[in-house]
């Protein structure tokens, strides 16, 4: 079993609660009404206050990009570490089908699969997942639900068809 160390961050959306083993981030815990708040551990990765920081500048509508820090999927299966990567190459401010990731990750008949695989993303905003919609332009789904996903969509700027 993997040790985690739990910190929280204060966004103007609410607390942010980012897990971290000793290889790199593994989970991102999206405000909820009853979240359990971790005491900031100790020895936590240097890159973590970088991770804070950009936490915060994000939820108050900052173009920032995540893909510097080291991520622990090793709970991942192969398919989702491979959806998760293509996940990564949409840009800030831009939207992508489930197609387009199935297509990305050479399986182009998966979306649904790869609708599943992102229903278990351990790192939202991290790995974008709230950034894929369905080709018709609706939102799809979203592990931390509807509203979170048009409220992440909306901070950066995105209006699909289904909002």
């Amino acid at each position: 079993m993997k040790k985690v160390k739990w910190v929280t961050v204060k966004t103007k959306c609410g607390w942010v609660t980012p897990g971290i083993t000793e290889i790199g981030l593994c989970q991102l815990v999206l405000p909820k009404k009853e979240l359990l708040l971790d005491k900031e551990g100790r020895d936590v990765p240097p890159f973590l206050n970088k991770l804070k920081e950009g936490l915060i500048s994000y939820f108050e509508g900052e173009r920032i990009s995540f893909d510097e820090y080291p991520l622990d999927l090793k709970e991942a299966t192969p398919f989702q570490r491979k959806v998760f990567r293509a996940c990564q190459k949409i840009s800030y401010g831009q939207v992508r089908s489930y197609e387009w990731i199935a297509k990305e990750i050479g399986i182009p008949k998966s979306a649904r699969a790869v609708g599943g695989a992102l229903s278990r993303n351990p790192l939202p905003i991290i790995i974008p997942c709230h950034r894929v919609i369905k080709k018709d332009g609706s939102l799809g789904g979203f592990s931390s639900g509807p509203k979170w996903k048009r409220r992440l969509l909306e901070l950066e700027g995105i209006k699909p068809a289904g909002l």
